[in-house]
């Protein structure tokens, strides 16, 4: 009965070590890469609300103090990897939703200030014909300039206010370790704006076409003039750091600019010249006169259809590159949000094996060593042998010794672990868990360090000791065994 018992038993202990052995294998198997792993691995330690690691004044992650704690930093890791990623632009999404609100803010103060001087200089001219007359100039084109703002802002900015403000109160409070909650809203926002661009590409297409033959008739008179007072269409990239992915298209917008500059050159040219004999001026009188007819051609309207054209082909070249790069980015975070939670619940899951793989590893070591002293001690009951019992003392004295003299010869006697700064070179910390400004640091002291020397050089000695008496005890039934025959 008490053999039957003992091989359930026996046989309950293998089942379970090996059913604990097939899950390590199965759950290190289905873990990431061994790549992604290593990297992970040095992000592992105490994370603030945000998912970014904790440190302490030497710059180090400050490690967890639990296992548990410890294996659940293995699963934000992989988050905290995936939120910190520069070719996702998933913290350059929160952080542009955090400051939204700031910029149409600014913008909105630069707005009131453009309608106050608008106001002010309709006023001047009004009020104080002469005045305005005298700064005519100068104010002319800070009326421009302020006009062409107050456009955009109604055009561009007014209308985003209320999603946009709310945008960034739906984002306040929620914090990294809700992860869920966030890549939601970054994943929302970004389709947000994907909508947005689409509607603005729309309406500039519409626009373009609507408007396709009186844009064509005016950039046909306008790039007449342009050749006459060689001024060359310019070219804009739509993305200028992405040359191969960018689309060049006509910029007529700072071609108008050049074309004026080349006109008020020439004009400046010819005053200058008339003081000249005519055989001695650079400009014929042909070559004024057909300049100065083109000139005529180029009316407010044609310059005003002409820039428009120009404002609607780079709109449009840029909304579909922005359409582009934010239909990618929206598919490569849905992805990476995925897979960011599957690494780490697979680390997790590899730590909780490892971790309970490691317990059952204990429990064996101490149930081999009971076995062994209880059945000694029985045998030594029915069949009291002191000599044995002597011997065995002896040898386990031993080894205690043994272990005890290694053990204090790393000196642990009179010191401790201390932590490494950045380049490696140790420091007066002494080593140990939580925060280095933390009351309730654990630092290692030299007690525990001694133990745990003490505790593995005697695992180590007792099992040199097994297989030296394994091998002694097989080579003694060999010798029996032809000493027999």
């Amino acid at each position: 009965m008490t053999k039957h018992i003992s091989r359930i038993a026996l046989l309950v202990l293998v089942l379970i070590s090996v059913g604990l052995m097939a899950w390590a294998v199965i759950v290190g198997m289905s873990a990431p890469e061994s790549d992604k792993i290593a990297g992970t691995m040095p992000l592992v330690g105490q994370h603030d609300e945000d998912y970014v690691p904790l440190k302490d004044s030497l710059g180090n992650i400050v490690p967890v103090a639990t296992v548990e704690d410890g294996i659940k930093a293995m699963g934000t890791a992989t988050i905290h990897q995936m939120r910190h990623a520069e070719s996702l632009n998933y913290v350059n999404t929160i952080n542009e939703i955090k400051e939204v609100d700031a910029t149409l803010v600014a913008n909105e103060t630069v707005y009131n200030e453009d309608l106050a001087l608008v106001a002010e200089i309709d006023t001047l001219k009004v009020n104080d014909p002469k005045a305005y007359k005298k700064a005519q100039k100068d104010l002319d084109v800070k009326y421009a300039d302020a006009k062409a703002r107050i456009k955009k802002y109604e055009t561009e900015y007014a209308a985003r206010l209320k999603s946009d403000r709310d945008w960034a109160k739906r984002i306040e409070g929620v914090k990294g370790s809700d992860f869920d909650k966030e890549s939601k809203l970054v994943l929302e926002y970004m389709g947000d704006k994907l909508e947005g661009y689409n509607a603005s590409l729309k309406a500039m297409q519409k626009e373009l076409k609507d408007n396709a033959a009186e844009f064509e008739a005016n950039k046909a008179i306008f790039d007449a003039a342009c050749k006459v007072f060689a001024v060359e269409v310019k070219k804009k990239a739509v993305d200028p750091n992405n040359e191969e992915t960018s689309d060049l298209v006509d910029d007529y917008v700072a071609t108008i600019d050049s074309y004026k500059e080349q006109v008020k050159h020439f004009e400046d040219k010819v005053r200058a010249e008339k003081s000249k004999a005519e055989k001695d001026r650079e400009f014929k009188k042909d070559m004024v006169a057909e300049r100065n007819d083109s000139k005529a051609t180029i009316t407010d309207d044609v310059l005003a259809s002409v820039q428009r054209y120009g404002e609607l082909t780079v709109g449009i070249a840029e909304t579909e590159f922005k359409i582009s790069t934010t239909s990618t980015n929206i598919e490569t975070i849905k992805k990476a949000v995925v897979l960011a939670k599957e690494e780490g619940d697979h680390l997790m899951a590899l730590a909780t094996a490892i971790n309970w793989n490691i317990y059952w590893v204990y429990f064996l070591l101490v149930f081999a060593v009971v076995f062994v002293i209880a059945g000694f001690f029985l045998n030594l009951i029915h069949e009291p042998n002191w000599i044995k019992l002597g011997a065995v003392v002896v040898v386990v004295a031993g080894v205690a010794g043994v272990a005890y003299a290694i053990a204090l010869g790393h000196g642990w006697d009179h010191n401790v672990l201390t932590m490494l700064d950045a380049s490696g070179n140790p420091t007066d910390i002494a080593f140990g868990l939580g925060s280095l400004d933390s009351p309730d640091r654990v630092i290692f002291g030299e007690k525990e360090y001694m133990m745990a020397d003490v505790s593995i050089w005697i695992t180590y000695i007792a099992f040199i000791l097994a297989l030296v008496a394994a091998i002694f005890s097989w080579i003694w039934s060999w010798i029996n065994s032809i000493i027999k025959k």
